[in-house]
């Protein structure tokens, strides 16, 4: 395996911000933080699911001729399961999978979203949503009666890319830098739930527009994390002060803006308090495919970074053990949840579950579950949700 540089002593500017609320002061400390540069790593690995999540339930959600639903994108808490599906609406559901309603159509009507960004309180008592066509105002809707409530001011126009809250009282947004738009000026901002400005942090280098992954800021338990966009630092957010927490790189330019063959991108999959997963992905041609549709060719490595060991590793293959696939559905796993989960459709438990019985190499640890769980459901059914903690 190459050499792995870890716990380098650098300077890294550490941005606080001023009283007057507007540009940040700037200082310069020491800090040991870890860099893993992956164009040095050779030694490879095998990852089971069941090395980044524990204390496994399965949700099978009610089915009902008003609720079936298709790609759907999650976010699971104690009390509640709050999911978005592509152009139907906001469905909710206890967190038992009993259906309760739905919360808001598809559209673009005033209580309608179109394309949303959305977070819950941490009492899981209201949603807030906002959509690109409505840039002004944050969407409230109350989760126990089900009732939308005074929409919320946005102080700074622009895309948002996503919204998380901090104590129930501090919203951070982090908008998507946009030709034209005042997005452009700023990267993050601060605002109360009442829709007054409390901080922002102006953008520190200028890029053409490009659409950041979904990661841009993100929670590991309590603790939001932030990686700018085209960035090779991940960011920990302290009060309202970013500090360096680890730098993810290779030797080749990181995400050129104009795409040039060659150019490459580090992309975090998942954060668990433990580790990293990490893809990279070097542009090999692109090709126009249609008016306005480019059609990009990559070849791409994915990494498991272990935080305890200070280590990173290839993967070669990934094991499910629990359901017992071979491939771990990155799409499915939802981040920004309280808990993470992967979304299992009716049909492919089913056929997932009859390979398990008449294949007896197939070894995970829920067996009977799975089989009893798949015994239960029609291919038609809505998901069953296999609801996981990070460990």
């Amino acid at each position: 395996m190459g050499k792995l540089s870890l716990l380098m002593l650098i300077c890294i500017p550490l941005l606080t911000f001023g009283q007057n609320g507007n540009l940040p002061k700037v200082s310069t400390v020491k800090k040991a933080i870890p860099i893993y540069n992956l164009s040095n790593v050779e030694e490879k690995t095998t990852l089971t699911v069941s090395q980044l999540f524990d204390k496994v339930s399965y949700v099978k959600l009610e089915t009902k001729e008003d609720n079936i639903l298709g790609n759907v994108k999650w976010s699971i808490g104690v009390k509640y399961i709050v999911g978005y599906a592509s152009k139907l609406g906001f469905y909710q559901f206890t967190s038992d999978g009993k259906y309760l309603r739905k919360l808001a159509n598809y559209g673009k009507g005033p209580r309608e979203v179109f394309y949303p960004s959305w977070t819950i309180s941490k009492d899981e008592s209201h949603i807030y949503i906002y959509d690109q066509l409505k840039p002004k105002n944050l969407l409230c809707i109350n989760l126990i009666s089900g009732l939308f409530e005074k929409d919320i001011p946005i102080p700074l126009e622009g895309f948002l890319k996503n919204i998380e809250l901090i104590n129930d009282s501090i919203l951070i947004c982090a908008p998507i830098p946009g030709e034209g738009k005042p997005a452009s000026n700023y990267s993050l901002f601060w605002q109360s739930l009442s829709g007054k400005l409390i901080k922002n942090l102006p953008v520190k280098t200028k890029s053409k527009p490009v659409i950041p992954s979904e990661n841009i800021l993100y929670k590991v338990g309590d603790q939001l994390h932030y990686r700018p966009l085209n960035g090779d630092t991940i960011f920990q957010l302290t009060g309202y002060q970013l500090e360096p927490y680890i730098i993810i790189k290779s030797n080749d330019p990181l995400g050129d803006s104009d795409n040039k063959i060659g150019s490459s991108n580090i992309e975090v999959l998942i954060e668990t308090p433990n580790c990293f997963l990490v893809n990279y992905s070097i542009l090999k041609s692109r090709e126009v495919i249609g008016p306005g549709t480019i059609a990009d060719q990559s070849i791409s490595k994915e990494y498991y970074i272990d935080k305890s060991k200070g280590k990173a590793y290839l993967i070669s293959k990934y094991i499910d053990d629990y359901i017992g696939d071979q491939v771990l559905p990155y799409s499915l796993i939802n981040q920004a949840s309280p808990r993470a989960y992967i979304s299992v459709e009716a049909a492919v438990l089913i056929r997932q579950a009859k390979k398990i019985e008449s294949d007896l190499k197939i070894k995970i640890k829920d067996h009977d579950k799975i089989i009893n769980l798949a015994n239960g459901i029609s291919e038609f059914d809505n998901p069953v949700l296999i609801v996981e903690s990070l460990k």
